[in-house]
């Protein structure tokens, strides 16, 4: 990034980076995120949706609840690897139902993804724009969406929390970290710039089509939003037993 005649790097932070690399046990990590980073801006959000295989009995979220009840360790969920954000979702979920369910991981998104529609488990969380389109084709049914508010895209699903998961709520999301140390001119200079280029329409556009909603945040709301997020998940870590494989 070319910022004020200054080459700056920056980088692409993630939800994975803040909630699971630095808490689980067994991770290496080779810097420290709160000495050596420093929030610049909060991008986007992206809506994620619970899916189950269409076979299954399973069509509202009080039914997956439900069903893990009368079944304990029984019911698959499917994730894109250990400590992953579908795992995380995922682990959010039964510790508020409190329900044992056995947890699938595979290597990536897509190849969870193909085994949940080919019936191999029950269900899974997912990025919208991973799975929305296969529910809508009938191969996966969509029960709710993870986010506070119904999604455009998607009318009809509820969200998790009204479907029978009071106070469920998880997105995934993204931002820019620069390095320690920057001074506060050129922080915000960085930061001012990065908001204006989310805010434009083409930005705003790819975004939406990813399943996202173009955030932008000044750098100290963005770092409360990562020691908040940090926080809620530093307990779902480690209630379930989350460690590098």
């Amino acid at each position: 990034v070319q910022t004020c005649a200054l080459p700056i790097s920056v980088l692409l932070y993630t939800m994975n980076m803040c909630c699971t690399s630095p808490l689980m046990p067994g991770n290496s990590v080779n810097i420290d995120q709160d000495k050596d980073l420093m929030p610049v801006v909060r991008i986007a959000g992206l809506d994620n949706l619970l899916y189950v295989n269409p076979r299954t009995p399973f069509h509202t979220v009080q039914d997956v609840i439900d069903g893990a009840k009368a079944q304990p360790g029984k019911l698959a969920y499917g994730s894109s690897g250990v400590g992953g954000s579908y795992h995380l979702w995922a682990a959010l979920f039964t510790t508020l139902a409190r329900v044992d369910m056995l947890h699938v991981p595979f290597r990536g998104g897509p190849p969870a993804i193909a085994e949940i529609v080919a019936g191999r488990v029950d269900m899974m969380f997912a990025v919208m724009g991973s799975g929305l389109p296969l529910a809508q084709s009938g191969q996966l049914r969509a029960l709710g969406v993870t986010t506070d508010k119904r999604m455009a895209s998607a009318p009809d699903v509820p969200t998790v929390a009204e479907a029978g998961l009071p106070g469920y709520q998880s997105v995934a999301w993204y931002g820019v970290v620069g390095p320690k140390g920057m001074s506060p001119d050129l922080l915000a200079k960085l930061s001012d710039e990065i908001v204006k280029s989310v805010a434009t329409p083409t930005v705003r556009t790819v975004v939406s089509q990813q399943g996202g909603d173009p955030v932008g945040s000044t750098p100290a709301e963005f770092a409360d939003f990562i020691l908040a997020e940090r926080k809620r998940y530093e307990t779902i870590v480690r209630e379930a037993g989350m460690t590098v494989e």
